[in-house]
């Protein structure tokens, strides 16, 4: 679990969240830079790191940078069902004298 890439991984989130949670609370709170209480910004902030690396923690190979497959890449399971506007059935039907059971019998 402890491998590189998730170490990588683990120090870019915690950092990224240490950022946007600093700026959240500048940005909500303070008119200037002067009025910030940078004692509770920073606790609010430490605390966002430290949900992130638990976060972190409990998804390791997604924090490691775990490829997840695309939508495209997924096996389709109606790929073996027959295309309903696919007309090759319906002519090899017709060409083996078969008709469809939804068109009426042709005449005598």
């Amino acid at each position: 679990m402890f491998t590189t890439a998730f170490l990588k991984g683990l120090g870019e989130r915690a950092i990224k969240t240490f950022a946007q949670a600093l700026v959240g609370f500048i940005a909500a709170g303070a008119t200037g830079i002067l009025d910030v209480d940078w004692k509770s910004a920073l606790s609010v902030a430490a605390l966002a790191t430290v949900a992130s690396l638990l976060t972190s923690l409990g998804n390791a190979d997604f924090t490691a940078g775990a490829v997840l497959p695309v939508a495209s890449e997924v096996p389709n399971q109606a790929e073996d069902e027959p295309d309903p506007a696919d007309d090759s059935a319906d002519e090899a039907n017709q060409a083996a004298g078969e008709t469809d059971p939804g068109e009426p019998a042709p005449a005598a």
